[in-house]
């Protein structure tokens, strides 16, 4: 595990508002999040190279690569 540079307002705020100060949040809305949007982008922007398109494009969703920011937007 990398050292942590932190700071005195960082050990501050650890001792203040408890134990979760580094914590990663582990709630299921926020899984469920991750999840679909890895799976959007491996499906809508990422090339592969068997397919030499996206898995969309070869499936017949669109017909064009799609950039992070308009898969973000949709």
């Amino acid at each position: 595990m990398a050292i942590l540079e932190i700071g005195p307002a960082d050990h501050i705020a650890r001792v203040r508002f408890g134990s979760q100060g580094f914590r990663h949040d582990k709630s299921l809305r926020n899984l469920k999040d991750a999840l679909a949007l890895h799976f959007a982008h491996y499906n809508f922007v990422r090339i592969h190279g068997s397919l030499r398109v996206t898995p969309a494009m070869a499936a017949g969703v669109t017909n064009r690569v799609w950039n992070l920011t308009e898969l973000l937007a949709a």
